[in-house]
């Protein structure tokens, strides 16, 4: 496994743990606009991981849940 696809499935993880596991990465693809195809990719390493990824994670770990803007807690 390459470090990208590493790096992608560490930080599959965090939004999993972060947004409640199961069906995190389709809450994920519709608080950013995005196809879940597309970070499905991320995930496996076949994209570049975009800084914004790291970004909205870092602030989600930051902020306690009932802070979040509503786009991420439902």
């Amino acid at each position: 496994s390459s470090t990208a696809e590493q790096q992608g499935r560490a930080l599959q993880s965090d939004f999993e743990r972060l947004l409640g596991g199961h069906g995190a990465t389709a809450r994920l693809a519709r608080a950013l606009g995005r196809h879940q195809s597309h970070l499905h990719r991320i995930w496996a390493g076949k994209r570049p991981m975009p800084d914004e990824l790291i970004v909205v994670r870092e602030l989600l770990e930051a902020m306690p849940p009932d802070q979040w803007p509503e786009r991420w807690r439902g």
